[in-house]
């Protein structure tokens, strides 16, 4: 299946963000390494129609410099779309590295250099944090 956004983290606010994204009718590909059972903020994406994998570690990610897309390896696969989306919560900060200085600074918006890599952790309130992550990938996808 070819995927419009993919979606690391289903906690909290990527599950938000993965449900929005469904509902507005895009191929949301959700990826997160714990089990379904520890995130019961994943099911309403679910059932909005996002392709979820669970227990799928995300070891690294790339974003085309041509600001085309990007690519994430987890250990079993390769996974490529338009748009990425990282929520990754307590494994944000060994996914967004290559931030370098900025890493302390983005809390949810554009990557300061890839604008089709989307960040989003440190939000007070997840439902909001997904809303606003889905209508920016929106908004790039259009």
């Amino acid at each position: 299946m070819t995927h419009d956004v993919i979606v690391i983290g289903l906690g909290q606010t990527g599950g938000a963000a993965a449900h929005r994204l469904a509902l507005r009718g895009l191929r949301v590909l959700g990826l997160d390494s714990r089990s379904h059972g520890e995130l019961p903020s994943a099911d309403e994406a679910f059932l909005a129609g996002a392709d979820l994998r669970f227990e799928e570690t995300v070891i690294d990610w790339y974003g085309e410099q041509s600001g085309t897309g990007a690519r994430v390896l987890t250990w079993t696969s390769t996974h490529a779309a338009p748009m990425l989306v990282i929520c990754a919560g307590p494994d944000s900060r060994t996914l967004l590295a290559n931030l370098g200085e900025h890493a302390d600074q983005v809390l949810l918006g554009p990557h300061p250099r890839l604008p089709q890599v989307l960040i989003g952790y440190g939000s007070a309130n997840a439902a909001q944090a997904g809303d606003a992550l889905a209508d920016l990938a929106t908004g790039a996808l259009l």
